[in-house]
């Protein structure tokens, strides 16, 4: 799954909500609040600088804290789904389900995926539909030869791939 502009748009009052679900509290909350809640900013083109704004959302990039927010912010997702294996790596994310069944792997994944759909809208992020691609391991080569049903991310049909890169490592269908 790819999370379109995924720091720029953690929203700030439910993060401050999570850090305090998971004890962060007094001195220390107070302190995450004045460096998340109004932070400037501005750009820089050839020279130019912009006015000042307000930022309203996101977690500072280029910094140690962003992706620790970040992952904290994302971290409750794998209680939104059932029979399914979620393995987060900052903003790059991915669902791992296994069955022996071709019909009862798209049942489980389409129903883990509205699931996740939810998560991802009460917690106001979006998945780049465009880059979010499944795949479908089977060593024994007969994947090609399987009729697959449709899956959906919302209202969006995802597409088949047959190879793809996980960090960093080019992984094909069959393993090999």
């Amino acid at each position: 799954m790819d999370l379109q502009k995924a720091f720029d748009t953690v929203n700030i009052s439910i993060l401050i909500e999570k850090l305090q679900h998971y004890g962060v509290r007094g001195t220390c909350i107070e302190w995450f609040k004045s460096y998340l809640v109004g932070r400037v900013q501005h750009t820089c083109v050839n020279g130019v600088l912009s006015k000042p704004r307000i930022s309203e959302c996101g977690v500072p990039q280029g910094t140690v804290l962003g992706p620790l927010l970040f992952i904290i912010y994302i971290n409750d997702i794998a209680n939104a789904t059932v029979n399914s294996k979620l393995k987060l790596f900052a903003d790059d994310s991915h669902i791992f389900i296994i069955s022996n069944n071709v019909t009862s792997l798209f049942s489980i994944a389409n129903s883990g995926l509205s699931s996740i759909s939810v998560w991802f809208n009460a917690n106001k992020l979006h998945i780049n539909y465009d880059k979010t691609k499944y795949m479908i391991f089977d060593t024994m080569s007969k994947a090609d030869k399987v009729h697959y049903c449709e899956l959906k991310f919302g209202n969006y049909i995802i597409d088949r791939v047959k190879c793809t890169k996980y960090l960093g490592v080019i992984i094909d269908e069959t393993l090999s």
